[in-house]
């Protein structure tokens, strides 16, 4: 159950098996963080900015499988920021091979979803065991697999006497500020990080130089993700108050004609990424036709992400 990345991959991977797989999504778009957003004439990733897929699983799906249109390997690394001053950093940490859309970086969970049978809009309120399986909102189903964020599984676990398995993860908030500028912006770099994670701001994605079609020629669009502790404690303030943290940090890099924005949105990402996970094994050791998967069980990066979903699907196949 859930449209996010890890949900396609086991609906995907089970229906290659002959399997008919239903995806309950609550949401009206697939693709939970692997999100876009546009704010026109802007294009933003307002959750993962890209995927670097390593090898794995879903480099050949993207490569192979999938339609490769707006498909773009990023040309220019990611830099560091410290001290308001910007850097070459760990060259060869930073060159690993990232891949966008053009479209946007929910082109890929809507390619994912094409072919299957996704309901979107239904959030899964009930589940109950039954003589063969398990009723979701009353719909019988031979196995279920859960694969959103593990804390907006708890109640589900609760109602199977499951809750056990998430006994200890935790996730950390994020605040992403998507800025647009009536200013150009070129870079020798797609992004910048703060490799010590410690400031308000530790991420900025620059949309415009990462893919084409961000921002109209002689703008700039910028993805600002703010830290763990800033996001946690300010999580609930007004937009104005986050962003202007954001618009702070912008100018001190880029000059005071980045510190009036042309377009400014707040994206509030509750349950962003693990700060204490568990590990696959731990979390389905029971061995019962009820699979965890999602990012608490490889990682926060897209293509860990798929590749649980994957597993997911590899351990119900196997039963």
């Amino acid at each position: 159950m859930g449209a996010g990345i890890s949900g396609l991959a086991a609906a995907r991977t089970l229906q290659k098996s002959g399997a008919t797989p239903v995806v309950f999504e609550a949401s009206p778009v697939a693709g939970g963080r692997c999100a876009t957003q546009e704010f026109l004439p802007y294009r933003f990733d307002s959750g993962a900015t890209s995927i670097a897929p390593r090898g794995r699983s879903l480099e050949a799906v993207m490569l192979q499988e999938l339609p490769k249109d707006g498909l773009l390997q990023v040309d220019k690394p990611i830099w560091t920021m410290e001290f308001g001053r910007v850097s070459r950093g760990d060259a060869v940490k930073m060159a690993i091979t990232r891949y966008v859309y053009e479209q946007g970086i929910n082109h890929l969970p809507k390619m994912l979803a094409q072919d299957l049978d996704v309901r979107y809009g239904i959030k899964v309120t009930q589940l109950e065991k039954n003589n063969s399986g398990y009723l979701v909102n009353g719909e019988a189903f031979d196995a279920v697999v859960l694969s959103a964020p593990l804390p907006e599984n708890a109640e589900l676990l609760e109602m199977v006497g499951e809750a056990w398995r998430i006994g200890g993860v935790r996730y950390r908030s994020c605040l992403s500020v998507l800025l647009g500028y009536e200013v150009p912006f070129e870079a020798p770099y797609h992004a910048l990080i703060d490799p010590e994670q410690r400031n308000p701001v530790i991420w900025i994605s620059v949309e415009s130089v990462k893919s084409p079609n961000r921002a109209p020629e002689g703008h700039s669009a910028f993805v600002v993700q703010m830290g763990a502790r800033f996001s946690s404690e300010h999580f609930q303030d007004s937009d104005y108050e986050i962003a202007r943290e954001a618009q702070i940090m912008m100018a001190r890099l880029f000059g005071e004609k980045f510190n009036t924005p042309a377009a400014i949105h707040v994206r509030r990402w509750q349950n962003s990424q693990p700060e204490i996970a568990t590990s696959f094994e731990t979390a389905n050791r029971n061995g019962t036709t009820l699979i965890l998967a999602g990012d608490a069980l490889a990682g926060p990066r897209v293509e860990l992400a798929y590749e649980v979903g994957v597993r997911a699907a590899q351990h119900l196949m196997q039963k």
